[in-house]
């Protein structure tokens, strides 16, 4: 499917993009969540809608991310298999 050093750059963007991406964005909410009682109800309002723009914001990148990296990059055969 790739050269191995193409695969492997495709592999360290996902993984990158999983790690300071999705998984930071989990790890402040559960903060944000765990300390709602310490934070003020305005604040703790507007952090919860930003956070959730946010998350669909990376999903649909992480979306786009994946179409263009794996998708794309297969053979019209099996691109026919996946619609």
């Amino acid at each position: 499917m790739y050269e191995s050093d193409n695969y492997v750059h495709v592999l360290s963007i996902t993984g990158s993009y999983i790690t300071f991406r999705i998984m930071t964005f989990a790890w402040m909410t559960r903060w944000l969540f765990l300390n709602k009682d310490l934070i003020p109800l305005p604040f703790f309002t507007v952090g919860s809608i930003g956070l959730a723009v946010m998350t669909a914001m990376n999903i649909v990148l992480f979306y786009r991310l994946l179409k263009s990296d794996f998708f794309l990059a297969m053979p019209p055969t099996e691109m026919n298999k996946i619609d």
